[in-house]
């Protein structure tokens, strides 16, 4: 579950910026939040379309905003929608992990032999 949290994180700002024209610390807002990306990114790897309990967890943070969600896309994938009409920000986000097992030794290393999130480069946004 790793790179959907930044994604879905960066959607909460750029909906708090648009709808209310709000002035936001970036680095006040990371420091808030760093426990629980933190927390969940290290969370529950699934391989490529296992992400079954990833997905219900979007769906259910999803759920807990208030924002109107599709599933399923491709077994697993959640289409998350707020807003109507334009402008239009497409964001998206890999949420399997991969089977790599990574170094000894490591802080973040995954608790989940074989795999990791290693795809942090995996996020995409589009206007």
């Amino acid at each position: 579950m790793g790179c959907w949290v930044y994604c879905f994180v960066l959607y909460i700002v750029l909906l708090a910026t648009c709808l209310q024209a709000a002035t936001i610390d970036f680095k006040a807002a990371a420091e808030a939040i760093s426990p629980w990306l933190v927390s969940v990114r290290r969370d529950l790897p699934e391989l490529q379309l296992e992400c079954h309990q990833t997905s219900a967890r979007i769906r259910s943070y999803l759920q807990g905003l208030d924002v109107q969600y599709q599933h399923p896309y491709a077994e697993t994938g959640v289409v998350g929608r707020i807003g109507k009409g334009k402008p239009v920000i497409a964001l998206r986000a890999d949420m399997d992990a991969l089977p790599i097992q990574e170094p000894q030794g490591l802080v973040f290393r995954s608790r989940y032999k074989g795999k990791m999130h290693a795809c942090g480069h995996d996020g995409k946004h589009k206007c």
